[in-house]
């Protein structure tokens, strides 16, 4: 029991030795820490680096676009998931793509497209100020709440470490969707 008690003391006292000595330490100033340099975001769009093309090209690009236009409501989903997959298509090199990806969202009669296309533009990380604004739209006034959900989720993604560079659009907007 002695010995606890004695251990007890020398812990206690160890403890407050050290709470006395970073106490002395911020009021003498003697090695305070400067604060870590604020983030800095990177605000650059997803085009301005260099990125690898279609290997199927333009042309395969345009036909997929074409698709998107006529069809079914599963045709149009299977050409909007094909043109989110940079492996067929890709923004940066043929923006035809970006647009139509874009009209989808915006005017596709099918929620489904719509929902999709809204995956397509965060799956071809299109960080460009058109398709989040589209997105933004997208998950504001979507009649369709799988459409708002995807616009929602495409722009967390997109905009992971560069809500700094969209100031309107913080977290607190993410609930204030209309229902």
């Amino acid at each position: 029991m002695k010995r606890l008690l004695w251990l007890s003391a020398a812990l206690l006292a160890l403890f407050a030795a050290q709470d006395a000595g970073a106490a002395g330490c911020c009021t003498d100033k003697c090695h305070c820490t400067t604060p870590p340099p604020a983030d800095c975001p990177d605000c650059s769009e997803a085009c301005d680096k260099c990125r690898i093309g279609s290997p199927f090209g333009a042309e395969h690009a345009r036909k997929l676009t074409d698709q998107l236009c006529d069809g079914n409501c599963c045709e149009r989903v299977k050409a909007v998931k094909k043109l989110g997959c940079r492996l067929h298509a890709d923004i940066c090199k043929c923006p035809d793509v970006l647009h139509a990806i874009i009209h989808a969202l915006q005017c596709d009669t099918c929620w489904e497209v719509r929902r999709e296309a809204a995956l397509a533009l965060m799956h071809q990380n299109a960080r460009v100020p058109q398709a989040v604004v589209a997105l933004y739209i997208a998950s504001k006034i979507d009649r369709h709440y799988m459409v708002r959900d995807g616009a929602l989720m495409a722009l967390d993604v997109l905009l992971v470490c560069r809500r700094d560079c969209y100031p309107r659009w913080r977290s607190r907007d993410r609930f204030s969707s209309v229902s």
